[in-house]
């Protein structure tokens, strides 16, 4: 169930990129209304080349806690828990190789606390292909549903069994 929630709401994502591209096609004022008014829900920003974030829209603040304009001329990754794997990431995107699926990042909001997002990359390129940013769509990931009590199997820390010790707690 929950990887039918995924491909769902991955699709919707890519269906807002599609509208921003076909948008972007339309000129800058189509593309700057849908991307400054993202459907309930999502949000979308754009890196440069140096994975620096050089739009950000307004939902971020709704998501994250901060304003846009906080987090514009910010390194995409200072936003992330795990920065060393998102500059990676990023690094790879950057560099044209490979495909771009979609992905679940962990980013640590305005409060301190820490908000799990599903995102879908698409590349920037100018006229002659050339890799120039990326822009991202991103929503909150779906709370797994309620599946009743997990069970530790045998073995696992903290359990009786092979290889397994009871801990007190």
């Amino acid at each position: 169930m929950m990887n039918t929630i995924l491909e769902s709401k991955s699709a919707e994502l890519s269906r807002f990129q599609d509208a921003l591209d076909a948008a972007r096609a339309k000129g800058p004022g189509p593309y700057d209304a849908l991307f400054n008014a993202p459907p309930e829900g999502m949000s979308v920003h754009e890196i440069n080349a140096d994975k620096i974030l050089t739009r950000v829209s307004p939902a971020h603040e709704r998501l994250l806690g901060y304003p846009s304009e906080r987090m514009t001329g910010q390194p995409a990754s200072s936003f992330v828990i795990l920065r060393e794997s998102s500059e990676m990431a990023m690094s790879r995107k950057l560099s044209g190789s490979g495909a771009l699926e979609p992905y679940v990042r962990a980013f640590l909001k305005a409060d301190g606390s820490a908000v799990t997002l599903l995102l879908i990359d698409r590349r920037k390129l100018d006229a002659a292909g050339k890799v120039l940013g990326i822009c991202t769509v991103l929503t909150p990931m779906p709370s797994p549903p309620a599946t009743g009590t997990w069970t530790r199997p045998p073995g696992f820390p903290g359990t009786a069994g092979p290889g397994g010790s009871r801990a007190s707690s």
